[in-house]
């Protein structure tokens, strides 16, 4: 430990969330809690339910539509521009959809979930599932930037990589989507 702090370089990766949580200020459970803990009225939850249930379903037809494309390029030999094609697409939507798409839960859903039980915790998961999207999208962008620059057998192997990375990141979305459907459901029993 150096100026008090910990050597980050000795740390193990299995116990460095340890020095994560060493270094975190205490949180006491009155800050654990919303500031809009109890202000939020039934009226007011289910509106900020609304717009992330019809974002939602939105999301769900085009994840299903995405999965299918990147499924009829797995199956059957396809020319290069059709898989350029597929995967600017994927990066579209990617990019404008669904990033606007979790800024309005960032802004609109988080709050009420931040009142259910433990709700500190269920946002805190959400961000952290929200920032690991993020990077992978962004990965997902660079590499297909870079797609370009590439030679004709190594752009073969890239191709193939990103509808890989595309598959992961359409999988990443549908586990944290089932995540938000059950805290949808949470927040609507509560307001019952």
């Amino acid at each position: 430990m150096q100026d008090g702090c910990p050597d980050l370089s000795t740390a193990g990766r299995r116990n460095a969330w340890k020095l994560v949580l060493y270094w975190l200020p205490p949180i006491s459970i009155s800050e654990r809690r919303s500031p809009w803990v109890g202000a939020m009225t039934p009226e007011e939850l289910q509106k900020s339910i609304e717009p992330v249930k019809d974002d939602a379903r939105i999301m769900a037809d085009e994840l299903h539509t995405l999965e299918e494309m990147l499924a009829m390029l797995k199956q059957r030999d396809q020319k290069e521009s059709e898989y350029l094609q597929v995967l600017d697409h994927l990066r579209h939507f990617f990019l404008t959809d669904l990033v606007q798409h979790m800024l309005n839960e960032e802004q609109v859903f988080f709050p009420a979930v931040q009142q259910l039980p433990q709700g500190y915790w269920k946002v805190v998961r959400l961000r952290k599932e929200h920032g690991e999207l993020r990077d992978a999208i962004e990965g997902f962008r660079t590499a297909l930037t870079l797609e370009s620059y590439l030679g004709p057998e190594t752009r073969e192997q890239a191709l193939w990589r990103l509808v890989n990375e595309a598959g992961a990141i359409l999988a990443m979305l549908r586990a944290h989507a089932s995540f938000e459907i059950e805290l949808s459901r949470e927040l609507q029993g509560q307001r019952a």
